[in-house]
């Protein structure tokens, strides 16, 4: 028989984080709201440990542990788990790539919910998330430009027709857009067209010295 684990005593279980001292001592108290009961007295395993209020008669927290551990080291065995972080990306861009229909069919499904869920992501997360945006921004400049253009070269008509269709259905609301820009920035607009004149006026000299 197998000598209770410290540190298996002394952690807690299940969503509501118990220990074992504030566990019922029944299968039939703890249904009400736990997933797991301490009997105190050890499994037919010898394991003395919480067990869980589904699944068989002898199913505590070690007996888990080592049917789940004997699983993985099977499935890793016969790689389907990958080994390495290479073989992990592998994985996920085969995924990935032979889910495409499936996962293009979801979202034209479920756009509004799509859409709904984000919208209450950013706004609990938005401040870290601008964070992340713009240390991701700073750290890969080159590989962002790129990619824009890239895409741009591939995707040129698509766009140039998407913006042009946009300036349309929305030609009033970009005007009123633009007005209120132009109030709010005035200063700063000033300064800009000043120094765009001061640069201009400049180059037109020394090119009226070169030439002469």
């Amino acid at each position: 028989m197998e000598q209770p684990d410290t540190e298996i005593l002394k952690r807690t279980y299940g969503h509501a984080k118990l220990t074992i001292e504030q566990m019922y001592s029944t299968k039939e108290e703890a249904v009400a709201g736990h997933l797991y009961y301490f009997t105190g007295k050890p499994c037919k395993h010898g394991h003395t440990a919480p067990r869980k209020i589904e699944g068989k008669s002898c199913y505590c927290y070690v007996c888990k542990k080592k049917i789940h551990d004997k699983w993985y080291a099977k499935v890793k065995k016969s790689s389907r788990i990958p080994n390495t972080a290479e073989q992990k990306r592998e994985q996920q861009r085969a995924y990935y790539q032979a889910n495409l229909k499936k996962r293009a069919a979801y979202r034209l499904a479920n756009k509004e919910k799509i859409k709904a869920l984000k919208q209450r992501y950013w706004g609990k997360n938005k401040e870290e998330l601008k964070q992340k945006q713009k240390i991701y921004k700073e750290t890969n400049k080159d590989t962002i430009s790129e990619t824009a253009k890239s895409y741009y070269q591939k995707n040129r008509e698509i766009i140039l027709a998407r913006m042009k269709k946009s300036r349309l259905e929305n030609h009033e609301k970009l005007l009123t857009r633009e007005r209120e820009n132009r109030q709010k920035n005035k200063d700063k607009i000033k300064q800009q067209n000043r120094e765009y004149y001061l640069r201009k006026k400049k180059e037109r000299e020394e090119f009226s010295q070169i030439k002469i």
